[in-house]
């Protein structure tokens, strides 16, 4: 099983809320979601027994890929090189560990464990979306962006808790 706790525990933790993130920060944070979902999504297409779990691995890259495209061009048509921070830094040795931890299950546990995982990830990405990133960007593009994103992250959250409602 797929201990991710730490995630949102490091998530409140590693950006102290008096500190604005800056609009190159809030991007690489968005590149950065956005990838893990795409890695994420391949790999549960490739590795998921259920059919519904495939498809929703299959969705979840193609459809944050297109974000990541959308966010990379942004960037650059705008000049906003994205910026490491303590947070994005954490945010991805934390994915990184939890997908090795799922390359680690078995057939038969991957889907749950799977669908687990998403659901507390993608809680902590919207959480993060509404708390971090929309009120700290100056950007009107970005913002529009960012809230694209915040009504996809929704909408696959909502998705996955489907998914885990009829999980075995």
């Amino acid at each position: 099983m797929v201990c991710l706790s730490a995630i949102s525990v490091s998530l409140a933790e590693a950006q102290p809320k008096e500190v604005r993130l800056s609009d190159e920060q809030i991007v690489r944070l968005a590149i950065d979601v956005n990838a893990y979902e795409v890695q994420m999504g391949e790999f549960a297409a490739e590795k998921a027994v259920d059919v519904e779990v495939k498809f929703f691995g299959q969705a979840m890259a193609r459809d944050h890929r297109d974000l990541m495209i959308k966010i990379t061009a942004l960037a650059e048509r705008r000049n906003l090189p994205a910026m490491s921070t303590n947070l994005s830094e954490k945010l991805k040795t934390e994915t990184d560990e939890a997908y090795v931890e799922l390359q680690g299950t078995d057939a038969a546990g991957f889907d749950r464990a799977y669908i687990i995982r998403e659901v507390k990830y993608l809680q902590e990405i919207v959480e993060l979306l509404d708390q971090k990133l929309l009120p700290n960007v100056q950007r009107e593009e970005l913002r529009t962006m960012l809230i694209t994103l915040r009504t996809i992250f929704g909408r696959d959250l909502n998705r996955v808790k489907v998914l885990l409602a009829g999980a075995k």
